[in-house]
């Protein structure tokens, strides 16, 4: 399952830096909306898989940081961290190293007032968890 999630977000990251370097008009046609089932969890209580999401808007721009506040081993770790908007479909997100990174992210982008966003974490044991928020 790791390996499987690992080369899924692998070719959506690819597909999406190259469409980047065709032009900005080419990056919603390449990037497909990914369908997430079965993992949407939150749960009440902070769980440490849950992400922890701060919000700080500068003109047009929009900083959104992301920690997960959870153990990276090798055994049990956040392989990645990902924004999706709600529709569903991937704005941004970063693949971690097991043992080597803290889960944690800074993303920064353009988005109107009120926008509705997921921000969700991939537990290598556990799956997918989220927080919906709104800017």
């Amino acid at each position: 399952m790791m390996r499987r999630t690992f080369l899924h977000y692998g070719l959506v990251a690819g597909t999406a830096s190259m469409a980047l370097a065709l032009g900005q008009d080419s990056v919603a046609e390449a990037v497909q909306p990914i369908t997430l089932t079965g993992g949407w969890q939150s749960r009440a209580g902070g769980d440490a898989h849950i992400p922890d999401v701060t919000v700080c808007r500068e003109g047009e721009l929009v900083r959104i940081g992301i920690v997960v506040r959870h153990v990276q081993t090798v055994a049990h770790h956040i392989s990645a961290i990902r924004l999706y908007d709600h529709q569903r479909q991937e704005l941004c997100g970063m693949s971690l190293h097991a043992a080597l990174s803290v889960a944690e992210g800074l993303f920064v982008l353009r988005l109107p007032p009120g926008s509705v966003l997921f921000a969700v974490s991939d537990c290598n044991l556990h799956g997918l968890w989220m927080k919906r928020f709104s800017i």
